[in-house]
């Protein structure tokens, strides 16, 4: 190939990783103009901020707001019950509520459809190409300690949208009906923060009558994170969660969150 070549091939790559990253930095500034909107509080939330002495008595062990409360930091309980998470792009059809941040709740998921790939970039490029919205939030799992490396998956708004199978470089799939345990929670995610969230929901874990893991493998734990780069760390908001089974295998799902009353019949 001659030196001409050469450079033309890779001027042509310079020229597109330009307009790639401008599409996707356009479509971030898109949303984010788009909607200063905040998501919708559980129905629960505003009866726990009108007395957090009752709500303690409310609140699953183990939750980080319940701990402040018991210590007396009613201010620091209440600010941070708080918080509203930024709504940039529509929820799944049929998904439950956000978690509010320091909450630990037990909630239930319809079966949903998703794109699973190994990055953001092939999974952005996919529902780019075939013109699927963006939904919040963005999936994330991981086969190793920690989510260096996870897998992240794009859900679809309904499991009408697209078909199933291998293409674009992803996968695309159904996810069954799913009962997890999680904790919400605010600011840019770390790994240490990571292993902290996931640590305090195997405390209780350790403690209850009603559920076990769905699985010993790291795969039974993940992210869910709401808000792109654009966002301002301190607004960020993301759930860790960890898959669950009822120990009486015959328990029905039911209640969309524990708070507002037994997810199992």
């Amino acid at each position: 190939m001659s030196k001409t070549n050469r450079i033309r091939i890779f001027l042509a790559l310079i020229t597109f990783a330009l307009v790639l990253g401008f599409t996707f930095v356009s479509s971030l500034v898109m949303a984010q103009r788009a909607s200063s909107e905040r998501m919708p509080a559980p129905d629960y939330l505003e009866a726990l901020q009108d007395d957090l002495s009752e709500a303690a008595d409310t609140l699953e062990p183990h939750s980080p707001v319940l701990e402040l409360i018991e210590a007396g930091k009613l201010e620091e309980a209440a600010k941070m019950l708080a918080f509203a998470p930024l709504a940039e792009a529509p929820i799944p059809e049929g998904f439950p509520h956000f978690t509010p941040v320091g909450v630990i709740e037990v909630k239930s998921y319809p079966a949903y459809r998703k794109a699973v790939g190994s990055g953001f970039w092939p999974l952005f490029m996919h529902i780019k190409k075939q013109k699927i919205p963006m939904t919040a939030p963005v999936e994330m799992t991981s086969a190793t300690n920690g989510m260096d490396g996870a897998e992240m998956a794009f859900l679809y708004e309904t499991t009408e949208v697209g078909k199933l199978g291998d293409q674009d470089s992803i996968t695309v799939e159904e996810n069954p009906p799913t009962l997890v345990v999680s904790l919400g929670m605010r600011g840019k995610r770390s790994n240490k923060q990571i292993e902290n969230a996931k640590a305090r929901l195997l405390r209780w874990l350790a403690d209850q009558t009603k559920y076990d893991r769905l699985a010993e493998d790291p795969s039974a734990f993940r992210l869910y994170g709401y808000n792109s780069p654009m966002v301002p760390n301190d607004q960020k908001y993301w759930e860790a969660q960890m898959l669950l089974k009822p120990k009486d295998e015959k328990a029905l799902l039911s209640q969309p969150s524990s708070l507002a009353g037994d997810v199992t019949e």
